[in-house]
């Protein structure tokens, strides 16, 4: 949903957008392990997102969509086209779909930081889009590392940097402040790293080379596909 937010607010224009998502919609692919499990969207997440979507100034409302009632763009068309969705750029999906162009350098996001993490390497890594050719342990030691994700995934990311601390958030204007607030961002291809996309904050990508269909753009932004470009980025990164 946040990759399609440049296209919402093209689309929205000056009057803002009435944005309407479905929930209970089916997972297409029964391959993948997605945290809501066989749907793309369930009431519990839709209420997370609730806080920070109607955050967002150029999103007149927000509301649940009844299936099968009209709208004047389907945000999901792109699902039906003959798109390679594991690469170009989720948020040009959209683009392609609806004639638009956007400047993805610029924030689509906007929240206010939560000062309280201006000294933390904030971190999300979910088990799906992982690069099974970095480690995260060198961040042992860096200082405060807060990891902000599911508890398995939490307890997985200890393994490697045991002094860690987890952050569990109400809702994702939460996490977005959480986000916005802190020192550094890393995080691989799940939704976290998005809102650090959305807020152009300083991030580090961590790249599946098996899906690149995330791509940073503008200042700050670094994507990595091997060890030592990863510890060389974030060093460079903490020391600015």
């Amino acid at each position: 949903m946040i990759y399609a937010l440049p296209a919402v607010r093209e689309l929205g224009g000056a009057a803002g957008a009435l944005l309407k998502l479905e929930l209970d919609v089916p997972l297409r692919d029964k391959s993948i392990r997605h945290p809501l499990g066989a749907v793309q969207l369930n009431r519990k997440m839709y209420d997370m997102l609730a806080p920070l979507l109607s955050a967002q100034s150029y999103i007149q409302r927000l509301e649940v969509h009844e299936r099968g009632g009209a709208v004047d763009y389907d945000l999901d068309s792109f699902r039906d086209a003959p798109l390679l969705i594991d690469r170009l750029g989720i948020s040009r999906w959209y683009f392609y779909m609806f004639g638009l162009a956007a400047d993805l350098s610029r924030p689509w996001l906007t929240v206010e930081p939560d000062r309280a993490y201006a000294g933390s390497i904030v971190v999300a890594r979910s088990f799906r889009y992982r690069n099974l050719a970095l480690s995260h342990g060198f961040l042992e030691g860096r200082g405060d590392v807060v990891f902000v994700g599911l508890r398995d995934e939490y307890e997985d990311f200890k393994r490697k940097v045991p002094s860690a601390r987890w952050v569990e958030v109400r809702d994702f204007l939460e996490l977005a402040r959480i986000v916005a607030g802190a020192r550094l961002f890393i995080g691989n291809q799940s939704f976290p790293y998005s809102l650090a996309e959305g807020l152009k904050v300083r991030r580090v990508l961590e790249l599946d080379p098996g899906m690149p269909n995330v791509v940073p753009a503008g200042e700050h932004a670094y994507d990595v596909l091997f060890q030592k470009q990863f510890e060389h980025v974030v060093a460079k990164l903490l020391a600015e």
